[in-house]
């Protein structure tokens, strides 16, 4: 921590990269949380209906199954998971069937990136900047989820709420 007192820049520069590497997840948020939650209503409506459970599928959550390319389904690598760098030295494109890969992912990693630089930068080595980083990051995939589903989900929504209401 005394690192980060006597260089802010590295403070900077660390929140940078994690920024990198959250908007990643975030990433995965954005695509997987919105399909998460329309089984979860399916599954709630066909019980208040009465109607069979369909049968069960293979596991869907944040964490399986592994990234993946949408349209030949080839699982990514470690080296082609790498936030923005991979991206760049893919050219764009699918290490197998080389479809572009959506400039939507590097542009939400860097912008994670910059957005919690800026909040490493105005707040400093401070528990506010983590408690701001976590509220820029939450409020970055909320952004994301209703620009694509336009909804706001509310498993993001109140734990922000509820953090915020309890910090002020």
């Amino acid at each position: 921590m005394d690192v980060f007192t006597l260089s802010p820049g590295a403070f900077i520069a660390c929140a940078l990269v994690l920024g990198l590497l959250v908007g990643s997840f975030i990433n995965v948020l954005a695509w997987r949380l919105p399909k998460m939650l329309e089984q979860d209503w399916q599954t709630q409506a066909r019980e208040l209906l009465g109607l069979p459970a369909p049968a069960k599928g293979p596991v869907y959550n944040l964490m399986l199954p592994r990234s993946h390319c949408p349209h030949c389904q080839h699982p990514l690598r470690a080296l082609e998971n790498i936030p923005l760098l991979s991206y760049l030295v893919l050219r764009g494109k699918c290490s197998q069937c080389k479809t572009a890969i959506s400039l939507r992912y590097p542009l939400t990693e860097l912008t994670c990136a910059v957005l919690s630089g800026v909040v490493a930068w105005h707040f400093g080595v401070s528990p506010q900047a983590g408690w701001m980083l976590l509220l820029t990051w939450g409020l970055l995939g909320i952004c994301l989820i209703d620009l694509k589903h336009q909804i706001v989900p509310d498993v993001l929504v109140l734990p922000l709420m509820w953090l915020g209401l309890l910090l002020n």
